[in-house]
């Protein structure tokens, strides 16, 4: 070969310089090292960083993401607020805070968050993990509305609740039924009064009312959280109210909007006596008990919504999970709104849908009896146990599918990793 011949690939040219020149040894031992410490590098080294994870919520539970970055907007300032924001997966929410280039950077911020989130953690992250942004932290963003309340009391029974509205406003002045309210907080029902801006002008407001309200508390609440199931209004026939569960808002309580006494039950102390009945049942777990007088109550009373979540309830316990679905379908179709009921049905779903998971796994299983080295059975028998939470048990499955079907093996392993996709 020519010195004057030109080479078309410039890695052809290394050996001609090596054997006519011993300098270029240098060059071509340098780039070599070059090309290795290139390909060790992550193609995107450059959009790695540390975040905070505070929590991961299902698709349906969106409401429940967003109260936990409220609560990180209103509890954090300044910088730390920084790349506050909600990500959707394909079947799921996560609540993240800041971004860091070193792990150490991040410990101030989560000591801080840890006292309102104990299981936050710091993870290691990139650019490209494929979420889309749901909500993003942006400068000079509103705090949600809060307000200071009197909270008189906090009952199991909204039939209690109603009737601590009803003898609070007996014994105020009507220029004093200021926001006098029942709020759904988890499984109880609050009757609070009152919204004002500061705890000062809730103490004053106490003290002008006096003896009706001396022994209510003051606390903090947001609006954003509100869930109000009545509000007291005055009528000229009667107090009106929003039915049970139906959020109401000021200015549209209307008596039309009451389910008939003789469907409901509410108001009707046969019921609360009822519900003591069956909730004696319960301290006994005689559910049995408790489902034939809810079987009555119902009979009585089938458009009161308690009456059919207390049932699903009792058929949950009792294992019939397909029944007890039926049961809280009917309490939402009544009171929509009230969160305890979907909760139920959810739990029916669930309960429905781990029988169905433990009736797999029994299939799967006598697969395996007839044939041990059956791909199909063993891959779905690891599913399985990853949708039962018992990835020890996968990843035994995994390591069986390794030595048969490596294939297989890696879908399983992807779903032990990543948990399963059940689409949008």
């Amino acid at each position: 070969m020519n010195k004057s011949e030109s080479f078309r690939n410039p890695l052809d040219a290394i050996p001609y310089f090596i054997i006519n020149n011993r300098a270029a040894g240098l060059f071509r031992m340098v780039l070599v090292l070059v090309l290795i410490l290139l390909s060790s590098q992550p193609l995107y080294a450059s959009d790695r960083f540390y975040t905070i994870q505070t929590g991961t919520y299902a698709e349906s539970a969106l409401k429940y993401a967003e109260k936990q970055y409220d609560r990180l907007l209103t509890e954090l300032s300044g910088n730390e607020l920084d790349n506050l924001r909600i990500l959707k997966g394909r079947i799921f929410y996560v609540v993240r805070v800041g971004r860091f280039k070193k792990i150490h950077d991040t410990g101030a911020l989560l000591g801080r968050i840890k006292t309102m989130v104990p299981d936050a953690f710091v993870l290691k992250s990139h650019d490209t993990e494929g979420f889309a942004t749901a909500r993003l932290y942006k400068k000079n963003e509103k705090v949600p509305e809060e307000y200071y309340t009197l909270q008189l009391g906090t009952f199991l029974r909204f039939v209690q609740a109603q009737q601590e509205v009803d003898s609070t406003a007996r014994n105020l002045k009507e220029k004093d039924i200021r926001d006098l309210r029942i709020e759904r907080v988890d499984r109880y029902y609050s009757v609070r009064l009152g919204k004002f801006e500061s705890y000062t002008s809730a103490k004053e407001f106490r003290g002008h009312i006096g003896k009706p309200v001396l022994e209510s508390v003051i606390l903090k609440a947001c609006m954003k959280d509100e869930h109000t199931v009545s509000i007291y209004a005055k009528s000229s026939v009667s107090q009106s109210r929003v039915a049970e569960g139906n959020p109401a808002s000021q200015g549209r309580v209307h008596g039309k909007d009451k389910l008939p006494l003789k469907d409901t039950g509410i108001n009707n102390k046969k019921v609360e006596t009822l519900l003591d009945e069956v909730s004696s049942y319960y301290d006994n777990d005689e559910y049995g008990k408790a489902a034939g007088a809810l079987r009555k109550g119902l009979a009585r009373y089938p458009g009161n919504p308690d009456l059919h979540a207390w049932y699903g309830a009792t058929l949950l316990n009792l294992e019939f999970p397909d029944k007890a679905y039926e049961e809280y379908k009917k309490a939402i179709r009544i009171a929509p709104d009230v969160p305890d009921y979907h909760a139920g049905l959810g739990y029916s779903l669930l309960d429905i849908h781990m029988e169905k998971i433990r009736k797999s796994v029994d299939a799967f299983t006598k697969a395996l009896e007839i044939d041990p080295d059956n791909v199909a059975a063993l891959e779905g028998l690891g599913i399985a146990y990853v949708s039962m939470d018992k990835k020890d048990l996968a990843n035994e499955i995994y390591d069986r599918l390794r030595v048969l079907d490596i294939e297989a093996a890696e879908r399983l392993n992807k779903i032990i990793k990543w948990g399963l996709d059940w689409g949008e």
